[in-house]
C-alpha cells in the first residue's frame, strides 16, 4: 500500500468525524475556547479561557485552531478549528512513513487500526500537534538535516512543552551510538529548538500572569496532580491504543527492527513513567515507534481485504457511521444541538448562568462565558432582570423547586433535564 493511499485512508476516517463529532474532552474544549477568544479579541499573544488568562501550555495549538477559524470564518463550529490540525496530523503520518519506509508498507497497517491515533487524531489538541513535531525531528535526524531536526523540536515544544524537545532529543543522543552527525547538524538542531525555548521564556517573563501560570502547570505535571497512575500505567495502556492493529502480529515474521525505533519508544516510555501526571493521550507519543516495531513483526502475506480499493469505501464508511451515531445518538451530541438551538434565544447582556455539565462546553456552544451554579433553583435566585439561565442536568439532580418557573424552551428526556429559561427585564416583558 503506497503512502498516499494510507493517509487517504486516514482523511476518509478523520473528515467526517471532525465535522460530526461535538467536542467533549476539556483538554480540547479548552483549545476551542482560549482560540475563539484570541481571534475575538484580535490579539494572538493574549490568551483567556472563561475569562481566566490561560499560559499553562505554549501558543501553537490556539494559533492552529485560530488560523482555522479565521480561514472559514466560522468562530462557532468545531470543524473550522480542527481542520488544521487534521491536515497536520495527516502530514505528520506521510512524514513517519517516510522515516520508517524502509520497514516497507507493513508500517501503515498498525496505523491504520490503532483506535487510539484514529480516536486522538483529529482532535484539536496539544498531543498530535507535539508529536508531528517530535516526528519531523527525527526525520531530520535520517536526512542529516539540523534545520529540520531543530524545526521539528521547536514546533513540538511551542505545541505542549519541554517533552516535544527532550523525547527527540535523547532519542539522538543515544543514536549517536551508532551513527554520528556533524557540528553543524548540532547546531541547528539545538540553536533552532533552544530559540523557541527562549521566545516562549521571555514572552512569560514579560508577564507575571503567565509566568505564575507556566510554575502552576509544571507543578501539576511534574509534582502534584490529580492524574495519578501506577508505574506501569503505559505498559497497559499502549496496547489497548494499537488495538485492534496490535492483532496482526499473532503470525510474526523475522524482520530486524531498526534501533532508532526501540530508542524512540525506551526513550518515551522512560520519561513518561517518570513524569507523575500519567494521561492515556499522553501515550500518543509512543504509539510511532511501538508501530514502527510491530510492522517488523507482520507477516507479508495479507488478505485480499486489505488492499486499498476495499479499504476506501469501508474507512468512508466508518468515519460518516460513527460520527452519526455520536453526533445523534449520543448525550454530548444531544446536548450541543439544544445547545445550539438556544443561542440565537440569549440576550445580548446579561450574566448567562448554566447548571450541569462541564460549563466549557456552555461556554462553546453558546459563543460566551458563562457563569456555572451546581443548582438550577439557585441559578434562577440569583439571575438579575436582563439574565438568562442554562440547564442540562440529570434528573437524579434536578431540584424540583426549579419546575415553577416557566421554562422559555426544553427538550428534556428520560434522562436528562434541557431547559433555556429567560428572566424578564424590568418592565415585566420577555428579554428578546
Amino acid at each position: 500500500m503506497q503512502c498516499r493511499q494510507v493517509l487517504l485512508l486516514l482523511a476518509l476516517v478523520w473528515i467526517p468525524l471532525a465535522g460530526l463529532r461535538p467536542p467533549t474532552r476539556q483538554q480540547e474544549l479548552r483549545v476551542l475556547i482560549t482560540a475563539r477568544n484570541m481571534v475575538e479579541h484580535g490579539n494572538w499573544m493574549h490568551f483567556d479561557f472563561q475569562n481566566q488568562p490561560r499560559y499553562r501550555k505554549p501558543p501553537m495549538p490556539y494559533w492552529l485552531a485560530g488560523l482555522g477559524y479565521v480561514v472559514t470564518g466560522q468562530t462557532n463550529q468545531v470543524w473550522a478549528a480542527r481542520l488544521p490540525f487534521l491536515i497536520l496530523a495527516v502530514t505528520g503520518v506521510g512524514v513517519f512513513l517516510s522515516l520508517t519506509k524502509e520497514s516497507g508498507p507493513h508500517t501503515a497497517i498498525p496505523f491504520l487500526f490503532s483506535a487510539g491515533f484514529l480516536w486522538y487524531g483529529m482532535l484539536a489538541e496539544t498531543d498530535m500537534p507535539q508529536l508531528t513535531g517530535m516526528t519531523v525531528a527525527l526525520w531530520g535526524w535520517k536526512r542529516r538535516s539540523g534545520v529540520i531536526a531543530g524545526g521539528g523540536m521547536a514546533f513540538a515544544f511551542l505545541s505542549k512543552g519541554p517533552g516535544g524537545i527532550l523525547l527527540p532529543l535523547i532519542t539522538m543522543l543515544i543514536a549517536l551510538a551508532w551513527e554520528k552527525r556533524s557540528s553543524s547538524f548540532w547546531f541547528w538542531a539545538v540553536g533552532l529548538a533552544l530559540a523557541a525555548v527562549g521566545f516562549w521564556v521571555v514572552f512569560l517573563q514579560l508577564d507575571p500572569v503567565a509566568k505564575a501560570a507556566l510554575q502552576q502547570e509544571l507543578n501539576d505535571t511534574f509534582v502534584s496532580t490529580a492524574h495519578r497512575n501506577p508505574v506501569p500505567y503505559y505498559v497497559y495502556t499502549l496496547p489497548l491504543l494499537l488495538l485492534p492493529g496490535i492483532l496482526w502480529v499473532v503470525r510474526s515474521s523475522c524482520r530486524s527492527v531498526p534501533p532508532l525505533a526501540w530508542t524512540w519508544l525506551g526513550t518515551g516510555l522512560v520519561l513518561l513513567t517518570m513524569t507523575v501526571s500519567k494521561q492515556q493521550h499522553y501515550a500518543l507519543m509512543l504509539i510511532p515507534p511501538a508501530v514502527w516495531i510491530l510492522s517488523t513483526r507482520i507477516p507479508d502475506e495479507r488478505p485480499r481485504w486489505l488492499q486499498f480499493r476495499f479499504l476506501a469505501p469501508v474507512f468512508l464508511l466508518a468515519g460518516v457511521t460513527a460520527g452519526i451515531l455520536i453526533s445523534v445518538l449520543g448525550e454530548d451530541g444531544r446536548h450541543a444541538r439544544f445547545l445550539q438551538s438556544a443561542a440565537p434565544h440569549l440576550p445580548d447582556q446579561g450574566t448567562l448562568h448554566v447548571v450541569g455539565i462541564n460549563s466549557a462546553k456552555f461556554d462553546f456552544h453558546l459563543g460566551r462565558h458563562v457563569d456555572n451554579l451546581d443548582s438550577a433553583q439557585a441559578a434562577l435566585n440569583r439571575a438579575l432582570p436582563g439574565d438568562a439561565v442554562v440547564v442540562i442536568q440529570k434528573r437524579k439532580y434536578w431540584d424540583a423547586d426549579a419546575s415553577s418557573f416557566p421554562a422559555f424552551s426544553t427538550a428534556d428526556d428520560d434522562t436528562w433535564i434541557r431547559r433555556l429559561y429567560r428572566i424578564p427585564d424590568k418592565t415585566g416583558d420577555r428579554v428578546m
